[in-house]
């Protein structure tokens, strides 16, 4: 049995198998993983193997695929397709609070953005400040200027987020795409941005 065969059966079994029907769900149940992760955009169907699945932005332009998992210091989220129908690139953000309850933005609350450049803040979003390359606590894969990036990986640590993902644990999340046009879509899909009540719900 030849690598490319093994990959390209690895990589149906990760679209088919793994997707656990997360579409439109605002509760996710994640699996841990004890593979390392590069974060290089690649998407390795081996590395993320444990990941759960979920589905959305489904429309003309194309849907927009996730995978989740996290392993004791990390949590890892990787953004697939994200060149649509018309060969925009949509930019991928996770969104994070800490605490199960509340609705507004605090210290407990993440905004994690990848494109052509990374950014992030706390407490606040779309805050272009702190933006770098190199990072200790989160890192992601970036598009370039010249290649056609469809993925785009995260890590991004518990150190950083506050938390022990210890059994049983939830925190609130969303995920965000959006394109040149300005045209935003979430999971899930009634989330908003600016009320971490209306994200989901990810449980370790």
């Amino acid at each position: 049995m030849t690598d490319t065969f093994m990959k390209h059966f690895l990589y149906l079994l990760l679209s088919s198998v793994i997707f656990n029907s997360y579409g439109q769900n605002t509760a996710l149940q994640l699996q841990k993983t004890i593979t390392p992760l590069v974060i290089d955009g690649i998407l390795d169907p081996v590395e993320w193997k444990d990941a759960v699945m979920l589905s959305y932005s489904k429309s003309e332009q194309g849907a927009v695929n996730a995978l989740v998992t996290y392993d004791n210091e990390y949590l890892y989220i990787a953004f697939r397709d994200l060149i649509d129908a018309n060969k925009r690139k949509r930019n991928a953000e996770v969104l994070i609070h800490t605490k199960i309850e509340g609705d507004t933005w605090d210290a407990n609350s993440f905004w994690f953005h990848a494109s052509y450049g990374n950014c992030s803040a706390v407490g606040d979003y779309y805050v272009w400040k702190d933006c770098f390359s190199n990072r200790k606590r989160w890192k992601a894969s970036r598009f370039s200027s010249k290649n056609d990036e469809q993925h785009i990986e995260f890590r991004i640590s518990f150190e950083k987020l506050g938390i022990k993902p210890y059994k049983g644990k939830s925190i609130k999340m969303a995920l965000k795409t959006s394109d040149p046009l300005e045209q935003h879509k979430y999971w899930p899909k009634a989330a908003a941005i600016e009320n971490p009540g209306s994200w989901g719900t990810i449980k370790f």
